[in-house]
């Protein structure tokens, strides 16, 4: 990221090494996640690498990296990015390595990875909400109006001009994915959810407050300057929103469908607010596993939101019946680096039972000595999957099988997927319309990801090894059965190779072949699908 300090500082170093030695110096990055939240992840290590040269890979026929970003971004397509990282990255896989290195060693000792094994918690979200599940799902997909996002629609003009209608498109685009993220936090606990409502009550009671005044509050604002200051302060920030003249609205309506809001959402809550920790069927799985798994080794924890993991942690701890054992949580909000590496090294030696985390611990960390791993929420990202996966799942586990365990509300997963699949196409169908930013779209659920969570809960122990081809395999599995032909072959016997094998059957021409040469080494393959009337230059499709 180009605003973080060591973005800064490291490209500041090698223009100052350049400077100083009059050369570039060789870079080598180590990651296990080039990309993490979305591909602009990578185009950031890529302006490193580069020193944000947009030209750099010409003689790959990128003529412009950021042009390139962009288009892949548009099509969501990840494996455009091939041909690029084949340029500029050695990846191996488990899976590859497995298959082409089955005699490596290291250290004198055979190569051996873990065998996973999947297995599934299963609890009823309705039980968890007292049989609230049905009336508050269809209250966040269908009743509630959103007023917030779908502003522009109470204007009294007969028709929005052209920068409106595409402000109010990105608007109800995020009421898509602010819907879904109540959906997210309504599986991942009682807590979450209701800390949510909360805050879009206080929100929208707000809201109403500055509209009275003429100034329309943004989330951006609300978050920033109000949730947590005392009215003193917030009248500090007033002159920094947007004016807003009324007259240029319904008015009435507006008002009266945020009061709607606020009085479905008040119901809810006034009810969810009731369902105390004992209550909580989800967490009572929890805890049962908890005292059964902890027995057997040690255990890390993971859930996408710090409110859950503040909520389990705090019941957990409290709970007689596990007092006896040692738990510890990382998250990103007050955690500092050296007590997570204290807590994390305390771990390694055993001193900690369970370790409970949300997403700040997914990466990059070595926690082998683990042998369970509890997924507490629904995996909307196969990223975070994969790399939660791969804190104990690694070379130098003392375990020859691990378990990841996953929470999954049996009777009510089919309809969450259906609810937020439909919010996530109609954000699609916007994004085809008008054309989202990337800000926006960096929020949407991967349409993958529903076949993915189902095969999960059937135990298809395949997902990983697929799902990290996917993201983080590459071209190793085109190019390397080649590499290895061509090291078996002498020189002259690939120069009697035919050119081609062919029939006497007349089948017509499906697309053409360009080569263009530039100089000595710009080299260029291009296809044309005359089907699709559509030109590939992407070597791996």
């Amino acid at each position: 990221n180009p605003v973080s300090n060591r973005w800064e500082n490291f490209f500041t170093l090698v223009c100052d090494h350049i400077a100083k030695n009059n050369n570039r110096p060789y870079i080598l990055f180590l990651t296990a996640t080039p990309i993490n939240n979305s591909i602009w992840d990578l185009y950031w290590q890529i302006m490193l690498l580069v020193l944000s040269d947009q030209k750099a890979f010409l003689k790959e026929g990128i003529s412009d990296i950021l042009k390139f970003f962009k288009e892949i971004d548009k099509s969501g397509d990840l494996s455009l990015l091939n041909d690029l990282m084949n340029e500029i990255s050695i990846r191996r896989t488990r899976d590859y390595i497995q298959k082409n290195y089955p005699d490596a060693e290291i250290n004198g000792k055979k190569l051996i990875f873990p065998k996973r094994i999947l297995k599934n918690i299963d609890y009823q979200l309705n039980k968890t909400y007292e049989g609230l599940y049905k009336e508050i799902s269809q209250t966040i997909s269908e009743k509630l109006t959103m007023a917030y996002y779908r502003i522009m629609q109470y204007k009294k003009t007969e028709k929005l001009n052209q920068t409106e209608e595409l402000a109010l498109g990105r608007m109800i685009a995020l009421e898509g994915i602010f819907r879904t993220i109540l959906l997210k936090r309504l599986e991942s606990s009682v807590y979450a959810f209701r800390k949510s409502i909360e805050n879009h009550i206080l929100f929208s009671e707000k809201l109403l407050n500055y509209l009275e005044k003429g100034k329309l509050l943004s989330k951006k604002s609300f978050y920033k300057y109000i949730l947590n200051s005392d009215e003193e302060s917030e009248e500090l920030f007033i002159d920094e929103l947007e004016d807003i003249n009324l007259d240029d609205y319904d008015k009435n309506r507006l008002f009266e469908d945020i009061r709607k809001d606020i009085e479905l959402l008040s119901e809810i809550n006034k009810k969810v607010s009731q369902i105390s920790a004992k209550e909580d069927a989800k967490l009572r799985e929890l805890k049962k596993y908890l005292l059964s798994l902890s027995k057997e080794g040690q255990i890390v924890f993971f859930t996408y939101y710090a409110d859950t993991l503040d909520y389990i942690f705090n019941e957990i701890i409290n709970d007689k019946e596990v007092e006896k054992i040692r738990i510890e949580k990382i998250s990103g909000r007050v955690v500092s680096e050296k007590k997570r590496s204290e807590i994390i090294d305390k771990f390694m030696e055993g001193g900690i039972d369970i370790l409970m985390s949300t997403d700040v611990l997914s990466e990059g960390m070595n926690l082998q000595r683990a042998r369970f791993l509890i997924n507490y929420d629904l995996h909307w990202n196969p990223t975070r999957m994969i790399q939660r996966a791969g804190r104990i799942d690694r070379i130098g586990s003392p375990y020859n099988e691990i378990f990841i365990y996953n929470f999954f509300p049996e009777e009510e997963l089919e309809d969450l997927l259906r609810l937020v699949e439909i919010l996530q196409n109609k954000i699609k169908d916007i994004d085809s319309s008008i054309g989202l930013d990337a800000t926006v779209l960096g929020e949407q659920v991967n349409p993958k990801v529903f076949g993915v969570i189902r095969r999960i809960k059937d135990k298809d122990e395949n997902i990983f090894d697929e799902l990290e081809r996917d993201v983080f395999g590459g071209g190793e599995r085109f190019y390397q059965p080649l590499m290895d032909y061509l090291k078996s072959k002498s020189i002259d016997e690939i120069s009697m190779l035919p050119f081609g094998i062919y029939s006497g059957l007349k089948r017509g021409i499906k697309a053409i072949f360009f080569y263009y040469k530039y100089e000595e080494d710009f080299h260029f393959w291009y296809l044309y699908d005359l089907k699709k009337n559509e030109i590939i230059k992407n070597k791996t499709k």
